[in-house]
């Protein structure tokens, strides 16, 4: 038999122990119990322990004892396996429950190796287990800690024990299953098959067998009780939930009737720490000098310390879809650089230039360009340099785009203006290739002029070094890694990385191809890939929406095209643990 982890424990846990230890005489309100199988001559022995003589409702100095014996047994008591806020709950609090709980609850068997626990502990550790589960007391718990949520419990331990990624797979496992009509019909049936039946089911052959026994809880291991769910929820075979914790998590919490009450607590939590993590723990690209004033997305920054302090460029683009729904769509895009200087505690702007691609019915290409951005101190006079380049294009073919050289120095700005060098056919000469040196520059020493050049020359010559997604477009994807996407006729997959992707075929290698550009859509997004060397390309285009894939009964939770080698594919995806 596997041993069973305790899901609930996030709950008891992460709620009760802050909420007890929290406990103040100005709480109005009880804690309700649920000892519906504490036997008679336990009560008084309960009672003293909490010290109170009515243990249905309990007082403040009840739950202040409950909650410091749980924080030490959760938070500060190890388990065989070392600290862990989940398995201490299952170690010192699930295994110590008193024997007049039922077999069922109490997994025996899973227990093994386990100390002797004393008649003291399986009392408040049945004081713990029993709390009343109903949405309205839950709620009266949470709200008695959250003020002082974060103070109890860090932000820092809070990702360093993994309660952060716990509490994530449980709500993102709560979004799938919810997907599914009737899911809580479904969950019910399944809870009622569980409940009724005490013993283990498996296939021998196409048959299936049930041996029945009585010595662990619902009397089936975690995959058994999985098993029994999938096949109420008509989950796919193939399907990662097949082996969550989750499925068995919800369908305890549908049963008890505080599903809805749970998900919009542990989403409060979420919410909670995410403010208190804002500044320096957020996945947005550019979150460390977001808080500069700027317009549009950071597409690059950078620090350097001179005579100013400490230096920050930060570049930044718009992109407007103008008219989207009309036959002739235009795209604007604007650009913007700024140089940030530290004075004191704040940041002084020190220069700004911006530019634009405004309405373009081809392909914009106004966009920073890559590796582009120099930072040096030329003239030795303890005022570092920064260059950078962009380039501005609206054409459907191969022809010359605009590009500009901004040297920013001290609140001094540079510039050098002209073309890409295009190249039809290497039988011929480039096309554009011009250079225009502003008069700002040959005031300035030579030496900065001379670097300036050095950088222009090299990135003339890139005119099709564009081709790759912006960074924070790359961020934007990363959530989706973990969606798989799936298609018939010919069966195929597709796996999505940083940078690139891998697409399969049944007994075929990986064909890999580098992201050229990530466009969001509606509900997702529309990304385009080149395979290395080759004139091999994809567009895969995967948005929300319920997707059949043909051949099963199955639903899955996007839609997805594939165009590849001129031909289109109609497919589906769905997400991996």
């Amino acid at each position: 038999m596997k041993k069973a982890t305790t899901p609930y424990a996030l709950v008891i846990a992460a709620l009760l122990t802050m909420a007890f230890t929290n406990a103040n005489e100005s709480i109005g309100k009880f804690i309700k119990t649920n000892y519906f199988d504490l036997p008679f001559g336990k009560v008084k022995e309960l009672s003293a322990q909490l010290q109170t003589t009515d243990i249905e409702l309990l007082p403040t100095q009840s739950a202040t004892i409950l909650g410091n014996y749980l924080s030490k047994k959760v938070l500060e008591t190890p388990n065989p396996y070392g600290i862990n806020m989940r398995s201490n709950y299952f170690w010192n609090i699930y295994n110590a429950l008193p024997s007049f709980v039922s077999a069922k609850e109490r997994h025996t068997g899973y227990n093994q190796g386990a100390r002797e626990y004393s008649a003291t502990e399986q009392l408040m550790a049945y004081a713990i287990y029993r709390i009343d589960r109903s949405p309205g007391n839950l709620r009266r718990i949470f709200e008695f800690f959250k003020p002082t949520l974060t103070t109890l419990v860090s932000p820092s331990v809070y990702k360093e024990l993994g309660i952060e990624t716990y509490l994530h797979q449980a709500i993102n496992s709560y979004k799938r299953i919810s997907q599914t009509p009737n899911f809580r019909k479904f969950l019910q049936d399944a809870y009622n098959q569980i409940d009724t039946t005490t013993g283990s089911v498996s296939w021998e052959g196409n048959r299936q067998s049930f041996h029945k026994f009585e010595n662990s809880a619902y009397g089936f291991s975690v995959d058994e009780v999985n098993q029994i769910i999938a096949k109420h929820m008509k989950l796919d075979r193939y399907s990662d939930m097949m082996y969550s914790p989750w499925l068995s998590f919800w369908m305890r919490r549908n049963h008890e009737g505080n599903m809805d009450e749970v998900l919009k607590i542990l989403n409060e939590i979420d919410e909670i720490y995410n403010d208190q993590q804002q500044p320096d723990n957020t996945n947005a690209y550019g979150h460390e000098v977001s808080h500069l004033d700027h317009t549009g997305k950071i597409v690059y920054h950078q620090k350097w310390t001179d005579n100013n302090g400490e230096n920050i460029i930060l570049l930044s683009e718009e992109i407007t879809e103008n008219n989207p729904n009309d036959d002739m769509p235009t795209l604007s895009v604007n650009l913007y650089a700024y140089h940030y200087a530290k004075t004191g505690r704040s940041y002084k702007l020190m220069s700004k230039h911006t530019d634009s691609q405004l309405n373009c019915g081809f392909e914009n290409r106004a966009r920073f360009m890559e590796k582009s951005v120099t930072i040096a101190d030329a003239d030795n006079n303890g005022f570092l340099e920064v260059s950078i380049v962009y380039r501005k294009g609206c054409s459907s073919e191969i022809s010359p785009d605009g590009l500009t050289l901004v040297t920013m120095e001290n609140g001094k700005k540079y510039t050098i203006e002209g073309t890409t060098k295009a190249i039809l056919h290497s039988s011929v000469p480039p096309m554009g290739g011009e250079t225009n040196i502003s008069k700002e520059f040959y005031t300035a020493d030579y030496k900065i002029l001379s670097q300036a050049l050095q950088l222009w020359q090299e990135q003339q010559e890139n005119h099709n070094g564009y081709y790759t997604p912006r960074l924070y477009q790359l961020t934007d994807l990363e959530p989706y890694h973990n969606l798989k996407l799936l298609g018939v006729e010919p069966y195929w997959t597709i796996d999505m990385h940083y940078d690139k992707l891998a697409y399969f075929e049944i007994s075929q290698e990986a064909v890999w191809y580098m992201y050229t550009r990530i466009r969001k859509v509606d509900g997702g997004f529309e990304v385009e890939a080149e395979r290395m060397n080759s004139n091999d390309f994809v567009v895969i285009t995967f948005q929300e929406g319920d997707c059949s894939d043909g051949m099963s009964d199955n639903t899955y939770p996007y839609k997805v095209t594939l165009v590849r080698q001129g031909r289109t594919y109609e497919g589906c995806g769905r997400w991996v643990e």
